[in-house]
């Protein structure tokens, strides 16, 4: 039972959504958690090409794009945005997108959006997702083509069901 819940701890420390025993994909050379002798085991592992088989099935669904596939470990480990995004339950890009999956939500939308205080300055965060996802932070709010997310809506009648 103590395993399960490390491997929860884990994967949410990295901003993984699957399970971090079967999908780890960090050589020892590139991890930023130190002191750390399950996730050194892991690196070494994925170093040497082993792999791990689980039962344990822990994956987070319900969004698009997961964050770790977005951001580069040097950049998530950064100053502790791991800790950030973690502590406000973000795990996949489209939690912080418009509605249209093109646009990143404005700083003042978060509170609105995932209950994020925007009191006082922008978060440090926040600036270097905007940096890194935006086209052109002074002419809109539009992505790079990479980070698009393409969304289908349903609007449905008892008569009819219209895709969008």
């Amino acid at each position: 039972m103590l395993s399960k819940l490390y491997i929860i701890h884990l994967q949410q420390e990295i901003l993984s959504v699957a399970n971090v025993l079967t999908e780890w994909k960090i050589h020892s050379k590139n991890l930023k958690i130190k002191y750390n002798l399950f996730v050194s085991t892991l690196a070494i592992m994925y170093n040497n090409n082993l792999t791990c088989q689980s039962n344990i099935e822990r994956k987070i669904i319900g969004g698009q794009l997961p964050i770790m596939q977005v951001l580069s470990s040097d950049m998530l480990f950064k100053d502790k945005m791991n800790y950030h995004l973690q502590r406000h339950n973000i795990y996949f890009l489209s939690q912080i997108m418009a509605a249209d999956g093109i646009r990143l939500l404005i700083y003042s939308d978060l509170q609105l959006q995932l209950g994020i205080s925007t009191k006082g300055h922008k978060l440090n965060w926040y600036k270097q997702i905007e940096q890194h996802c935006i086209i052109n932070i002074a002419m809109s709010r539009k992505v790079k083509p990479k980070f698009i997310i393409n969304r289908q809506y349903y609007l449905q009648d008892s008569n009819f069901q219209l895709k969008i």
